[in-house]
Formats: structure tokens, C-alpha cells, sequence
């Protein structure tokens, strides 16, 4: 029977484990030194290296090679554990053991002697998923338990692990792995499997596994299986659903250009071809987050894993696009990508993408100079028709009603950052509330759906928001401390979020004899002003209606 790549290419020496360096130095001395820990907890994303890490310790402690290069892989302990057939090494699925009993039964089992070597070794996978009572009963063995029993913990998600465990251990941080490091390694696989692989292929594998080693070995060996022994690119991208490059750096030349109708070509193809809409959207947004990276600290720095023609054609975008192009593109391809699953027609979400991104961020128009005194007192000596027309006629019946004031402002440079800061988290912050608050109007308040605009001046975060039914669900207990405390953690300063409602456009009534003309909505206008005017304009509605119900009703009467 065949084994998986992954299994079968699991590290058997420290000197086999891939872009987990500080993490090897650091045990091999504490192994040479005689001082290693009684508990141990290796924290990192899924693929890097900590059940094979663990292993390889246990091996270590349990090897009879008395030089320092333990473990050695020849004595009996380290060919047993290599073959899962050692009594001494213990490895519990905390997923399916989470339970009080599950901990009180391994409390009582770490009481007994080795059964084939010197120690026992218990290594706990995913250890978040026991539950608090499991934890509980699990602490004063985890901080001193017998001299012949070591712990290794291992987990994905170190902040559900309580910090009395994490301060019981020595706590390692395994890191992604590097793409260079990965595609070095699928190429000696490959090599030694006898297959032939294309380097592009090879890149693009390690590229789409986001820093795992095993989802890299795994996937080569689903393409190995596809290609007979003979991979090609093109098999590569057929399988994960991806792209050509080309057509990416076309799509992302089509944005620097600002060309509306070659982006949306490409983009027509893309779907005609069979390719993955969501795949190409994340391609798209990992090459412009590329040139802005370039953008920002250099090419040099920036294309440590790209190759030179990649480097020299989003070397090119970057000096065609400014800072804030390249943040306001990424910014509407990632809202895109995010809302891409729910989306019925994917294909017009990314047009409207791609279109706003073209289209580049809404430019700040600076308010006009309010006008003197004396000049107030001037007026025009004659008005043209349209002007005329489009003039609502005042009520004999009537007081005219005050122009609401108009406060407009030019943003400084840091309400500009927080406002960015809080775009590009905005969609962190609409999970958090529908996952925290558990209120769906809330979580729609804080959507397209609910909001009206998002405006930081001098430092208060403002939400406008389109009715007040929006403001009603924000404005609960629950859901305002969640919202406070997430702008709070984005901006790194207190916040204290302003709740306001979307002044409705004003009608203009046209004149007798004339035809309803549309005209341009009002400029933006203070809301408490405008909520003012508008509720004594209502109550003028009502005196109105009043009387016209009288009139109607006395000539009914008579």
C-alpha cells in the first residue's frame, strides 16, 4: 500500500525540519545542556512543524546514542517511535478528548513508570479544544508532574488557551514558511520520487499554500498523481482553479491604465475559460498587495519571493500609482472578495469592483470661502430662466424656512490615516458584531445596507447612518461597547463612536406651469440642523392638512 507524500517525507531529524530554525537551535541546546523543560507548548498556523517538532523531542529524549546528534534514528526508541509502536509515547487528540474524565484518566496514567524507555512523553494536538473544567484538572500535573513525564502541547488558536496553562510551559511560536523554502524542498521531493516538475509549477504550489509545508506536499502529490510523473504549470493551474499570470498582470495593467473596457475583456475571458472568479480576485489583490509593498519599502525588500519578471512589472505599477490608489484598489478588491460568496452574480461584483478601483478614491473637494458681509448684501441683477424655474415658490401662509447650515471641512492628514485604518477593518469589525452582539440589525447598521458614510473629525469617529432605526440597534449597551472597544483597539487610542442619522435629500417643488426639473442634491449639511428644520417644517405640513380637512369638510356640509 502507497503512503502520502506528506507522511512519507515527515522530518526523522531535527536537521530535516524546514524554516523552523530558532525553534530547532533552541531545543538541540537544551538537549546538549541536560536542560529541558517538563512542558512545552508550540503554537503556529496548521503545517509548520509542531507534531513532527514534537516527535522528533520525543525521539530525543528517548534515544540511546549517547553523542550529541540525537536523535540518531538507529536505536530501537527512535526506529519504534518512527513506526508509532512506542508504549511511551502518548499522543491524545484533544478534538475528541476534551472532556474532565478524559484529563483525570491521563492524571492517573502519568503516575506509572516507562514501559520500554526512560521517560514518557505526552504530546496533547490541539490542545484549545478542551474545555475550561479540562484545563482545571489539568494544571497542577501540567506544572509538576513526575521527573520520567514530559508534556507538549500543541495549537492553532494559542489566545483560547488559558494563561495559566501558557505560564506553565515553554512557549514556541512556529512561524508560516517561507515560499523559497518550501519550493526548495518540493524540489528535492521531487527529485527523489523520480518525477519531473517544472520550476513554475513548483513556485506556484509553494505560492497558494500561504506558508504550509504539508498542504505543499500534499497538493504535489495530487499533481504528480494527475501528471504521471510529468507536471506542468498549466496542470497546476487547472487544478487549483487558477489563472494565468498574464492575465493577471494584464488585469492589474488594465487598473494602472485606468482601462475600463480592457479589464473588463480580460475579466469576460477569465469566466469564459472555466477559471475560479474567487481565485482570480485573490491573485489580483496578492499582486497589488506586491506593489505596494514595492511602493513602500523598495523593491529590493519587497520581491524577496517573486521572480525578476514579476519584480519588473509591478516595479513599473508602482511608479505609476500613487499611495492612495493602490490602497483605495486593494481596499474594494478585498470588500469584494469578502461579500463574493454570498454574492448572486459574482461576475458584476467584480466590474463594480474593478470599475471603482479604476475610478480611484473619492477626491475632497475644499469648501468655498464663506462670503464677507458686504458682499451678502450684493445681489445679482438678474436671474437666468433655469434658475428661475428651478426656484421653489414661498408659501403665503407660510414663514420662510431657514437654510440649514452647511458645515463643510477639509480633513487633516491624520483623520485621513484613521479613516483608512478603519476601511481596510471594517469588515473585522462587522463579524465581531454580528459574532459578539449577536443582533442582526446592528450587524446591517454597520453594512451597505445600514450606512450612509463614515467620517473621523479631529478625531471622533462619526457613523451616519440612513434612518434611525439603524442608530436604535447601535445604540444598545452591548452592542456600543463592542463597537467602542473595536475602534479603540484599530486606532490604538479610546474612542468613543458618534451615531448619526443621513439627512434626507430636500424636495424642490416646482413652479406652476412648470415641469418637475431634477435637480442637484443639496451640498452636505449639518444633521442636527437639518433635523431641526425638518421637524418644524412637518409640523407646518400638519397645520397645513389640518385646514384643508376643515375647508373639505364644511363644503361637504353644506
Amino acid at each position: 500500500m502507497s503512503q502520502a507524500l506528506y507522511r512519507k517525507w515527515r522530518s526523522r531529524t531535527f536537521a530535516d525540519l524546514v524554516g523552523q530554525s530558532h525553534v530547532v537551535r533552541t531545543l538541540q541546546n537544551a538537549l546538549q545542556s541536560d536542560r529541558v523543560a517538563h512542558a512545552y507548548l508550540f503554537n503556529g498556523p496548521r503545517g509548520t512543524g509542531k507534531t513532527s517538532t514534537a516527535r522528533l523531542l520525543a525521539k530525543a529524549l528517548n534515544c540511546l546514542n549517547p553523542t550529541v546528534a540525537r536523535p540518531c534514528g538507529e536505536c530501537v526508541p527512535c526506529q519504534t517511535i518512527e513506526e508509532a509502536r512506542y508504549l511511551d509515547l502518548i499522543e491524545i487528540d484533544a478534538a475528541s478528548n476534551n472532556g474532565v474524565e478524559d484529563i483525570r484518566e491521563l492524571r492517573n496514567a502519568v503516575n506509572f513508570s516507562p514501559t520500554e524507555g526512560s521517560c514518557k512523553v505526552y504530546i496533547v494536538d490541539e490542545v484549545h479544544m478542551l474545555s475550561p473544567s479540562a484545563f482545571n484538572a489539568l494544571l497542577k500535573t501540567l506544572e509538576e508532574p513526575p521527573a520520567h513525564v514530559y508534556f507538549i502541547l500543541a495549537t492553532t488558536e494559542i489566545h483560547r488557551i488559558p494563561a495559566t496553562v501558557i505560564s506553565r510551559c515553554q512557549r514556541f511560536d512556529f512561524r508560516r514558511i517561507a515560499i523559497a523554502e518550501i519550493q526548495a524542498h518540493l524540489a528535492m521531493i521531487a527529485t527523489e520520487e523520480g518525477c519531473d516538475v517544472e520550476e513554475e509549477a513548483l513556485a506556484m504550489i509553494a505560492d497558494s499554500t500561504q506558508g504550509c509545508m504539508r498542504d505543499a506536499i500534499s497538493l504535489l502529490d495530487q499533481v504528480v498523481g494527475l501528471g504521471r510523473g510529468q507536471v506542468t504549470l498549466k496542470q497546476v493551474q487547472n487544478l487549483l482553479g487558477l489563472t494565468d499570470i498574464q492575465a493577471i498582470h494584464a488585469f492589474g495593467s488594465a487598473i494602472v491604465a485606468r482601462d475600463k473596457a480592457k479589464g473588463m475583456a480580460i475579466l469576460q475571458d477569465v469566466m469564459l475559460q472555466g477559471g475560479s472568479i474567487a481565485e482570480f480576485l485573490q491573485q489580483v489583490i496578492m499582486q497589488l498587495r506586491a506593489v505596494f509593498r514595492f511602493k513602500l519599502i523598495g523593491p529590493a525588500a519587497g520581491a524577496a519571493d517573486l521572480s525578476p519578471e514579476q519584480t519588473a512589472v509591478l516595479t513599473d505599477w508602482a511608479k505609476e500609482c500613487s499611495e492612495a490608489r493602490l490602497l483605495h484598489a486593494m481596499s474594494v478588491m478585498v470588500e469584494a472578495a469578502a461579500e463574493l460568496q454570498q454574492a448572486p452574480h459574482p461576475q458584476i461584483l467584480v466590474e463594480l469592483a474593478l470599475i471603482s478601483a479604476i475610478n480611484g478614491p473619492p477626491v475632497t473637494v475644499a469648501p468655498a470661502p464663506a462670503p464677507s458681509g458686504s458682499e451678502q448684501g450684493i445681489r445679482p441683477a438678474a436671474r437666468t430662466e433655469r434658475t428661475a424655474a428651478s426656484a421653489p415658490p414661498h408659501r403665503r401662509d407660510a414663514p420662510a424656512r431657514a437654510k440649514p447650515s452647511v458645515s463643510l471641512r477639509q480633513p487633516t492628514p491624520q483623520d485621513e490615516k484613521d479613516k483608512n485604518i478603519l476601511r481596510r477593518n471594517w469588515k473585522d469589525l462587522q463579524y465581531t458584531i454580528k459574532g459578539r452582539a449577536r443582533d442582526n440589525k446592528a450587524h446591517d447598521a454597520l453594512t451597505r445596507k445600514g450606512m450612509a458614510g463614515l467620517d473621523v473629525q479631529n478625531g471622533k469617529v462619526i457613523v451616519i447612518l440612513r434612518d434611525a432605526g439603524y442608530r436604535s440597534a447601535l445604540s444598545k449597551m452591548q452592542v456600543r461597547e463592542v463597537l467602542n472597544g473595536k475602534l479603540s483597539d484599530y486606532l490604538d487610542r479610546d474612542v468613543q463612536c458618534s451615531l448619526r442619522v443621513a439627512p434626507a435629500p430636500d424636495p424642490v417643488r416646482p413652479a406652476k406651469d412648470q415641469p418637475a426639473t431634477p435637480t442637484a442634491s443639496a451640498p452636505k449639511q449639518n444633521v442636527d440642523a437639518y433635523l431641526r428644520n425638518e421637524m418644524r417644517a412637518r409640523r407646518m405640513d400638519e397645520v397645513e392638512q389640518q385646514e384643508l380637512l376643515a375647508k373639505l369638510k364644511a363644503a361637504k356640509d353644506k
